[in-house]
């Protein structure tokens, strides 16, 4: 992969430090924040490829982060993921914010099977 910059938004920080790391291996610069309001600054300062985010988090949810990402920053991708019992209850919502595509989080080889996936296809759409 080339030079290739992802903001990766989750409130659970032992979660966090294991996708950023995983993340890192794979050759992938990561910008970490533990919630919406946290990724918002850093947006402002950081420029980003991509953007994998949790959908539960505090105040801001996944879905507001996507809704001001979507008006302020159009181009960036956004990839929702979510714990294994909450898929169902969010699933109507993520295709009607327009987000790419939503996961859940099972393991790291999954984790990277998304980036790879996401990462070729924001080349092509260049």
């Amino acid at each position: 992969m080339t030079e290739f910059n992802m903001l990766v938004v989750e409130d659970d920080a032992q979660l966090r430090e294991a996708i950023i790391d995983t993340l890192t291996l794979q050759k992938i610069t990561c910008f970490e924040a533990a919630s919406a309001e946290d990724a918002i600054k850093i947006l402002k300062r950081k420029s980003v490829n991509m953007i994998l985010s949790d959908i539960s988090m505090g105040e801001l949810s996944g879905f507001d982060l996507l809704n001001h990402v979507k008006s302020h920053y159009p181009m960036i991708p956004m990839v929702l993921m979510t714990a294994f019992g909450e898929v169902e209850k969010f699933k109507i919502g993520i295709w009607e914010k327009s987000c790419i595509g939503y996961f859940v989080i099972v393991n790291g080889l999954m984790l990277i099977f998304v980036i790879s996936f996401m990462y070729d296809w924001i080349q092509f759409s260049r």
